[in-house]
């Protein structure tokens, strides 16, 4: 059943961990299915309008984003991510201004949260899961670290997340007494002894490492253990791991490095269809541009297209070495004049399929440009 699951995860940066990333720029994620989007420095509060009523900038972002995304059916999940810069910067100001208490503060926001909930489980019909703000880990004895603004001390916050986490739950009992799937689950007793955070958990003064990671994917599956729900089957760390092994094409994953490059361009295996070409150096004697895999692989086949568009003489003399030692690389092919003007190719196949290497460098024996048209590296994996 989960083959078909979809979960998205909406949020503020805490939302990144749950593809196995520790930075919030675009990457991939680790486990199939999982796709974290990000929307910025969200607050919770702000998920309504101010008077509650109507949904705010974020909550119009997350219906837009689901309308969109429900177009393909499949088995979806709807994590929210939030709490936490409301903890960090806006509850214990709000209860002072307005004379309350942490608990009275931190229940406005945690209302609101359910709320949303409610109108996203009323409006698309499928399981929210609440993931519960984790509480700051900077030492209230350091310096204050700029990116992380806070208002309050570390034993406040603390409890804080406290309070959110008690609170966010029992509401979201209460939702399904009235059978809604609203599920509100966290670590935050896990990461605290006596108001002081647990710093292994963290990999800066805020978020999770994967170890913090790990603790959170365990209370997902005890919650989806309770409630029927299957959702934490997507984070198997091998269920990418097939049974039997069969040809991948890897290109895309491969580091690129070159002698130098054209005009600061990016350097890639695939042409960009705004270019006849995947990377390009300056008018090096002898360019090169080295590929790195990453690990020693099975590779079966290299496919190497000319550049597309013009100047096909440039790559006469390249040759095309492999090996796991960048000091001593192996020539496998050379070229001695002009080819690929057809948009043929230079293919190499390697019959034995365990003939390993890390490493893939394509030079030029002259002063020239480098440029080629697309690179294509295919091996045996027994990865999807």
């Amino acid at each position: 059943m989960y083959k078909n699951t979809k979960l998205l995860v909406f949020g503020d940066s805490h939302c990144a961990i749950w593809e196995g990333n520790l930075h919030h720029r675009i990457k991939k994620s680790r486990f199939e299915g999982v796709e974290a989007v990000h929307l910025g420095p969200a607050l919770a509060y702000n998920l309504l309008n101010t008077s509650g009523d109507e949904l705010g900038k974020w909550g119009l972002q997350i219906t837009e984003y689901l309308n969109q995304f429900l177009i393909d059916p499949c088995n979806l999940y709807v994590m929210l991510s939030f709490g936490e810069i409301d903890i960090r910067t806006q509850v214990i100001q709000r209860a002072i201004q307005d004379d309350i208490s942490i608990e009275e503060s931190v229940e406005k926001i945690v209302q609101r949260l359910i709320k949303f909930s409610e109108i996203l489980y009323d409006k698309f019909y499928i399981p929210v899961l609440i993931w519960e703000p984790v509480p700051s880990a900077i030492n209230e004895f350091d310096p204050t670290n700029p990116d992380f603004p806070e208002v309050g001390s570390l034993l406040e916050r603390c409890y804080a997340t406290q309070c959110f986490s008690e609170i966010s739950r029992q509401k979201s009992i209460e939702m399904q007494g009235l059978g809604k799937n609203i599920y509100s689950f966290g670590i935050n007793e896990k990461l605290v002894n006596l108001f002081e955070t647990k710093q292994e958990y963290y990999k800066d003064g805020c978020h999770l490492n994967l170890k913090g990671l790990e603790l959170a994917i365990s209370s997902l599956k005890n919650l989806c253990v309770s409630s029927g729900l299957e959702v934490h089957k997507l984070f198997n760390p091998y269920a990418l791991v097939s049974s039997k092994n069969k040809l991948v094409d890897i290109s895309s994953k491969i580091r690129v490095s070159l002698s130098s490059r054209h005009n600061d361009e990016s350097a890639q295996l695939t042409r960009l269809t705004n270019r006849g070409y995947c990377f390009h150096t300056n008018k090096d004697l002898e360019p090169y541009a080295l590929l790195d895999i990453g690990y020693s692989s099975k590779i079966k086949k290299i496919v190497v297209f000319n550049r597309f568009d013009c100047e096909f003489e440039r790559a006469k003399s390249l040759s095309i070495m492999i090996g796991n030692d960048i000091n001593k690389l192996e020539t496998i092919h050379s070229v001695n004049g002009v080819w690929g003007s057809q948009g043929d190719s230079i293919t190499i196949q390697f019959e034995n399929s365990f003939h390993s290497f890390r490493y893939i460098a394509f030079k030029l024996h002259e002063q020239e440009f480098l440029h080629l048209g697309e690179i294509q590296i295919y091996e045996l994996s027994f990865c999807n």
